[in-house]
């Protein structure tokens, strides 16, 4: 027989005839069937880089959205070492698409993602959190980063980003369990120096460091966290040796920079 006649057939086959048409109609089913499954081009597809977050209905738009596995996000924190400390910051919700929140302090920060309710180490299984950065040029750029811990007894995630947080971008994360259901994002912007977080770095940064010097970073005094720009543990606006970095040196060295990025 042929190869690709029909069972019983005279082995030829006519141009246009129906064996053919059913072997190109396989053949789109079976390309759209692949790029619904490429991992990085399928906004559908919760291990893609593009995925938004919307849960996927059956073939007529009637099939119940996935049930979601982990709680949703109570807060999110972004966390610094001072002088081998960690030191969270919450992450405010943002206001009018703005964020609310600048990441002020030099040392690449991680992520603490605190749920609403407890769950399981089997909970967390296959989630991830889902990004997208601005840069000052208005390029963005999307991508997910694998849950590095798990502390139950805090109801915590935490997030060490393979990509870190650049310095003037902007970057909302969005934190989705293995079903593909969102639970939950925060914006942030990243301003190292702008210690009162009005999205500049002014004179008004300088004043916030010298009114500070000598404090140490503490949680109950947030602006003194915000002003330990290096992480050293205690706000310094001067050293004795001038090419020692400090506080102080950090934000005049960053003097008219701006957050600017589009708000992703």
């Amino acid at each position: 027989m042929r190869s690709g006649a029909a069972a019983g057939g005279s082995g030829e086959e006519k141009p246009g005839g129906l064996a053919q048409t059913l072997r190109l109609a396989a053949g789109v089913l079976a390309a759209v069937a692949l790029i619904s499954c490429h991992p990085l081009i399928n906004p559908a597809d919760p291990r893609s880089h593009t995925y938004i977050g919307v849960p996927v209905t059956g073939d007529d738009g009637t099939a119940p959205a996935p049930e979601p596995v982990l709680p949703e996000v109570l807060r999110w924190e972004s966390v610094v070492d001072h002088n081998g400390r960690p030191m969270p910051l919450e992450i405010t919700p943002e206001t009018a698409g703005a964020p609310t929140f600048i990441e002020s302090r030099a040392p690449n920060p991680r992520i603490w993602i605190t749920l609403a309710d407890s769950f399981t180490w089997e909970d967390a299984d296959g989630a991830h959190v889902w990004y997208a950065a601005a840069d000052p040029a208005g390029t963005l750029y999307y991508g997910r980063e694998e849950i590095d811990e798990r502390r139950e007894d805090r109801r915590l995630l935490v997030l060490y980003p393979d990509q870190p947080i650049q310095d003037e971008w902007m970057v909302r994360l969005r934190l989705i369990d293995r079903n593909g259901v969102p639970r939950g994002e925060c914006l942030l912007g990243r301003l190292i120096g702008d210690v009162d977080g009005d999205g500049n770095v002014a004179t008004a940064d300088e004043n916030q460091v010298i009114s500070y010097e000598g404090f140490p970073a503490a949680l109950d005094v947030p602006t003194a966290v915000r002003a330990d720009v290096d992480g050293s543990g205690v706000v310094e606006w001067a050293v004795v040796l001038p090419a020692v970095s400090s506080d102080g040196t950090r934000v005049t060295a960053q003097l008219g920079n701006t957050l600017t990025a589009t708000i992703p």
